[in-house]
């Protein structure tokens, strides 16, 4: 009984995780790995969006916009509310969620003030970032 809980829960686990997101993620780090320091969003062309909300540690979910509140469970399910160690991005087009992703903040962070509030950019917009030289970790510093 036990053995068929644990394979069913592990399955479960497993399909959560769709090769659609993961190619999306790689996209979004892949931005940064250039020399520029400019992470242009509009690369970010694999799928049909219109905001990218890059949530930060304890974002509050009573500071959701209309529009993300109905990503309200994905957020939940990330954990990032009580976590510190990533930072979740949504991608939506409309009010529809297209892809949400973890990253470790390790990979990517953010120093842009936000109050506990998400952040939202649209595709024409860049992200100005700077290579930390201790862990080689992309500091996103502002948009443009």
């Amino acid at each position: 009984m036990y053995k068929i809980f644990f394979y069913s829960l592990i399955l479960s686990l497993l399909t959560q995780c769709s090769p659609k997101h993961i190619t999306i993620k790689n996209d979004f780090v892949s931005l940064f790995q250039s020399n520029s320091n400019n992470a242009d969003l509009g690369k970010l062309n694999s799928i049909k969006w219109d905001r990218l909300y890059i949530l930060s540690p304890y974002v509050q979910i009573n500071n959701l916009d209309s529009v993300l509140i109905n990503a309200k469970s994905t957020i939940n399910e990330s954990g990032i509310t009580i976590k510190d160690d990533i930072i979740e991005i949504i991608i939506m087009n409309g009010n529809n969620i297209v892809a949400s992703f973890e990253v470790k903040r390790n990979i990517i962070d953010t120093n842009l003030p936000t109050n506990g509030y998400p952040i939202y950019f649209q595709p024409t917009q860049t992200l100005v970032y700077r290579k930390k030289s201790v862990n080689n970790t992309y500091i996103i510093t502002d948009y443009k």
